[in-house]
């Protein structure tokens, strides 16, 4: 749902749609996935939804993908839970991503703690939880599982791939991975480097994981004990890149805390109780393993690495290319996304930058919904 950090969720009228989680499962060993940084993993399972029909040659397929602590669940209502999917506003009949005209598909990552296998998933050699030796995932590994997905499903083109943050990481290795595949590219808030300021700070967030002594190396599953204390503290850190510091001094300031007893020198401020909050929240619906796995996905992304360089990846790039970024995004700045759009329309892409002209940050992506979809939907008519 769009929401308001601060204030209540914005309205807007549901689509409709019923969602319903699928499972499919590949590369059964001896012919399991071989990964980027060495080694197979196999069997994979992989978890999934999908939205509208696909059409007989496989054609008008769109690829949704989620963000970091997100899931497969993107648009409708599931049977046994009510909550909404996660961009709901931008998928369902006459939306952007219209189910009457389109196959919509959003998968769970690999490494991923949605129903995709990942660090607690039963590892065949062993028969324990993965742990600590589930591999090295790169970005590249989760999108060729997503195409394995949809040539499963019947899928030879897509119209469109797209998602926030995480999901536009995604995105940009799809249609760089995968280029005959891909029509029309849509990264929102995301580019196709990790940065020097990521990575910084995913450094910092793995190690308030690593220092909790429930971390165990990554091998918690059967202790009975989880790094709680690092996970919460993890998705702290994180939490204070997604909003710019504008944002946060509207919202909180220097405000006591529910919980403060002398509001003229309060022991806890508003705004930490917030954070304390978020990272309760992650905590109850996370694992720690996989939330390392995705950063570690984020941060060594650099689409032109297997080109060797960002210019020969967009010399073999075959997508229309939109990317969409946010005024006062800390953590995908806008010089670095235009800087990218420039290099591609260099090499001959047809490529452009559009913003979201908003103060909030890095979230905004998720918060101006009604701008993300008039962006989507004017690219996608052209």
């Amino acid at each position: 749902m769009s929401q308001s950090l601060f204030g209540a969720p914005r309205p807007f009228e549901e689509s409709g749609l019923i969602a319903e989680t699928r499972y499919w499962t590949f590369a059964e060993p001896p012919n399991e996935l071989p990964l980027v940084a060495g080694g197979r993993i196999g069997p994979v399972t992989v978890a999934y939804q999908t939205y509208g029909t696909l059409n007989e040659d496989g054609t008008n397929a769109v690829l949704v993908c989620h963000s970091l602590t997100g899931n497969m669940h993107a648009a409708g209502r599931m049977a046994d839970s009510d909550t909404i999917g996660w961009w709901d506003p931008l998928i369902g009949p006459g939306r952007a991503f219209d189910t009457d005209r389109y196959f919509v598909v959003c998968a769970n990552v690999l490494g991923g703690c949605g129903g995709t296998t990942g660090p607690a998933s039963i590892n065949p050699k062993t028969g324990k939880p993965y742990g600590s030796a589930f591999p090295h995932i790169t970005m590249r590994d989760v999108v060729n599982v997503h195409a394995a997905l949809l040539q499963h499903l019947g899928v030879t083109e897509l119209v469109a791939v797209s998602g926030p943050s995480m999901g536009g990481s995604q995105s940009w290795e799809m249609a760089a991975a995968h280029p005959d595949l891909v029509r029309h590219c849509i990264p929102v808030a995301a580019a196709p480097v990790g940065s020097a300021s990521l990575i910084g700070w995913n450094y910092v967030a793995r190690r308030a994981i690593f220092s909790d002594p429930d971390w165990q190396g990554g091998d918690y599953y059967a202790s009975g004990r989880v790094p709680a204390d690092g996970l919460s503290l993890a998705r702290e850190i994180h939490t204070m890149t997604y909003y710019s510091p504008s944002y946060w001094q509207n919202g909180f300031g220097n405000a006591p805390g529910e919980s403060a007893d002398n509001p003229r020198l309060p022991e806890k401020y508003a705004v930490e109780e917030f954070l304390d909050e978020e990272g309760r929240k992650l905590v109850a619906r996370f694992d720690a393993n996989s939330y390392l796995h995705a950063l570690r996905s984020i941060e060594t992304m650099d689409i032109g690495r297997p080109f060797g360089s960002l210019q020969a990846a967009f010399r073999a790039w075959k997508s229309r290319l939109l990317v969409i970024g946010v005024a006062s995004d800390l953590l995908f700045p806008p010089w670095s996304l235009i800087e990218a759009v420039e290099t591609a329309k260099a090499e001959g892409v047809d490529a452009r930058y559009a913003e979201i002209d908003s103060p909030d940050g890095h979230d905004a992506c998720l918060l101006e919904i009604d701008r993300v979809i008039s962006l989507i939907r004017e690219f996608l008519a052209g």
